[in-house]
């Protein structure tokens, strides 16, 4: 992919972090800030971005206010075999009674109609593809979730494939690194001694996104640190010395940009990180969903699925590895499981972080086996 010249979109941000410092003894709060953005050459509309601490004191929950913002344009499902379908597939149940008083030969005709039905449902199987597993719900990914068997490797073993790896996001990514690294802590965390995805490093911050990753530094923008010094993307990650780049975003883009302005940046963005580094290989991890009846509408789970989507196209497309991690924490409706939820809204627990670790073996165990 051909690296292309852009203009980002017109856009002010104001930043408001209420309730903890990055620098106070929660590991996984940010600090307070406003922030404005601006140039001398366009005038643009104020985007007001709200971080109220939820009522545990972690965990920062995020509003987007764009005044006379336009509804993003959705992105149609994938079929089974990929390609992109007009329409889901619909399906339809119906009930039926019979009473001990039926006829011979309405049994007769029932259990023929049954058979021929049943006859020719497999053979119209058997000449298309095989189907998919079966989906956790009706909204589930075309992509399944890794399996979480380690195919004969110790825990240590599978966690070691991410050795060289650097997983980069929003807050959502940062919590499980926060996560990760503490479980380094013998001392607190003795059942894992010391061991745990040892070697993989972290660039992650709270409200960054693909289109803001390409943004200059500044006193304004949400870069992550690197030694202390907040870089772009494509200079801090060469240094980490990393050959895999775990990637997760969504949750500050779509809302705001939409999904094709979104993949785009994506696009940009790893094109700019391949310049430095070009044999890194990338994982794209899909975005994960709200709870049903979020305190927050934004971003929705309909809008986040839209995302996913386009993710399996765009790493198709490009030849990049995708994780569906999303349907794994969903349940059978669709949205984040109540009990991995830490905010009434779209931040998750350790509970959920469990099958982070799980979902991450079990994919680097596929990949180590061949299965």
């Amino acid at each position: 992919m051909n690296i292309k010249k852009f203009a980002l979109p017109a856009l002010a941000l104001a930043v408001v972090l209420s309730g903890c410092g990055r620098n106070g003894s929660d590991p996984e709060s940010t600090s307070a800030a406003e922030t404005t953005l601006s140039t001398t050459q366009t005038t643009r509309p104020k985007v007001t971005v709200e971080m109220p601490v939820s009522s545990d004191g972690t965990w920062p929950s995020v509003i987007f206010t764009v005044p006379g913002q336009t509804t993003a344009q959705s992105t149609p499902p994938l079929s089974t075999d990929g390609t992109t379908a007009s329409t889901p597939p619909q399906t339809s149940s119906t009930s039926a009674s019979t009473s001990a008083s039926s006829s011979t030969t309405k049994q007769s005709t029932t259990s023929a109609t049954t058979k021929q039905t049943t006859t020719s449902r497999t053979t119209a199987q058997s000449t298309t593809n095989p189907p998919s597993p079966p989906p956790v719900s009706g909204n589930a990914l075309p992509v399944a979730p890794p399996g979480t068997e380690l195919h004969g490797l110790t825990r240590e073993q599978a966690e070691a494939f991410w050795s060289d790896a650097v997983f980069v996001g929003d807050s959502i990514m940062m919590h499980w690194t926060n996560y990760m690294t503490a479980r380094r802590d013998a001392a607190s965390y003795p059942d894992f001694g010391g061991k745990f995805f040892n070697g993989a490093k972290s660039l992650t911050a709270a409200s960054l996104g693909v289109n803001n990753a390409l943004w200059a530094v500044s006193s304004e923008s949400v870069h992550p640190k690197y030694q202390g010094q907040q870089m772009q993307l494509w200079n801090s990650i060469p240094l980490t010395g990393a050959k895999k780049v775990v990637m997760m975003f969504g949750m500050n883009d779509v809302a705001l940009y939409g999904v094709s302005a979104s993949i785009e940046s994506y696009g940009r963005l790893i094109d700019l990180i391949k310049t430095n580094a070009p044999e890194t290989e990338f994982y794209i991890v899909s975005a994960t969903y709200p709870i049903k009846n979020a305190v927050k509408k934004s971003p929705s789970r309909d809008l986040l699925r839209d995302w996913n989507l386009a993710l399996i196209d765009f790493c198709r497309a490009n030849g990049y590895n995708f994780i569906n991690l999303t349907d794994a924490l969903c349940d059978d409706e669709g949205y984040l499981r109540t009990d991995f939820c830490n905010d009434s809204w779209i931040h998750q627990t350790s509970a959920a972080r469990v099958v982070w670790a799980d979902i991450l073996r079990g994919y680097a165990a596929d990949r180590l086996t061949g299965n």
